[in-house]
């Protein structure tokens, strides 16, 4: 008994003792925080001929185009897995819109800003496409899509109380079909579907957007208004995630009992639709004899670019 009491006694003092030897390699992360500030100043120099008000560059400017502001911290949990630590909001009626005050610890982290004039995008983590990333991004909350601007600061480490000011970037591309056809008069309703759509902008992917994974479609349904019916050079919009890649978007026409009157593809190849440009394609539903959708691109999102189809 006595022997057995003596190897506990020595069991534990390795297993003490082996503890202490692991605390020493483990440096306790720091509790002090730093006083952070990020001020946003405006929008940068490729979205400004949006429409922005010339005080851009104000509180005010930046009221007149956006009225949400996310500001959200990440850490990376392991190798291309980040989680969230925490989020903050603001809306357009706060009187510090556009100034997010904050306190870090000196670790490093991530930092992404999302915003826009509706709440009509949600921050959260995806799945990589065909990987095991899990990463931030902006998703639309509904299949319309919206106006997005973004930044993001890939490492940030504070170690003392500071002020950063930054400017915000469009994250969207906007794609319009035009129909150079008489509307039927009998459709009540036009649907653009985007056969492989994103689940979402990868805020950390300097706008190269390559990651987020892919869902089956999305179908963005408009109804056809009464004064359009019989009209031609009717046009359809919606917004899309910037930098992405489609290979097949396609527009169809229904009739109040929703059935099919036509459809047709408008683009059936890999394009890439870049950041801050808008896309309108423009050509005929019905049969033609020779005839396609045609594009104009509007990489300053002023006068459009039109594309024939």
């Amino acid at each position: 008994m006595k022997n057995k009491h003596l190897w506990m006694l020595c069991l534990s003092g390795l297993i003490l003792n082996s503890c202490q030897k692991n605390q020493s390699l483990t440096r306790p992360l720091s509790q002090k925080k730093y006083p952070v500030t990020f001020r946003v100043d405006g929008f940068g120099v490729e979205v400004k001929h949006i429409g922005t008000t010339k005080n851009q560059n104000t509180v005010s400017g930046l009221r007149d185009q956006i009225k949400y502001l996310t500001y959200s911290v990440w850490e990376e949990y392991s190798p291309h897995y980040d989680s969230l630590v925490h989020e903050i909001t603001q809306t357009a009626d706060n009187p510090n819109f556009g100034t997010i005050a904050d306190s870090l610890p000196d670790r490093k982290f991530k930092i992404t800003f999302v915003a826009s004039d509706k709440d009509d995008y949600a921050v959260t983590l995806v799945t990589g496409r065909a990987t095991s990333f899990i990463i931030p991004t902006f998703n639309f909350r509904t299949v319309y899509g919206g106006d997005i601007f973004y930044r993001a600061i890939g490492e940030f480490t504070p170690s003392s109380a500071e002020t950063q000011h930054f400017t915000l970037t469009r994250a969207v591309s906007k794609i319009g079909v035009k129909i150079k056809d008489e509307l039927p008069v009998n459709a009540v309703k036009a649907v653009i579907t985007f056969a492989d759509e994103g689940l979402g902008f990868d805020l950390l992917g300097d706008g190269a957007n390559t990651y987020p994974g892919v869902e089956n479609e999305r179908r963005v349904p408009f109804a056809i208004k009464d004064e359009d019916k019989g009209k031609s050079n009717v046009q359809f919009s919606t917004y899309i995630y910037g930098n992405k890649r489609y290979y097949l978007i396609k527009l169809a026409l229904y009739d109040a009992s929703n059935n099919l009157i036509v459809d047709k593809a408008i683009v059936s190849t890999d394009t890439l639709y870049k950041i801050n440009t808008e896309y309108i394609y423009t050509g005929y539903l019905m049969p033609q004899s020779n005839t396609s959708f045609t594009v104009a691109v509007n990489d300053t999102w002023s006068t459009p670019v039109n594309v024939g189809f």
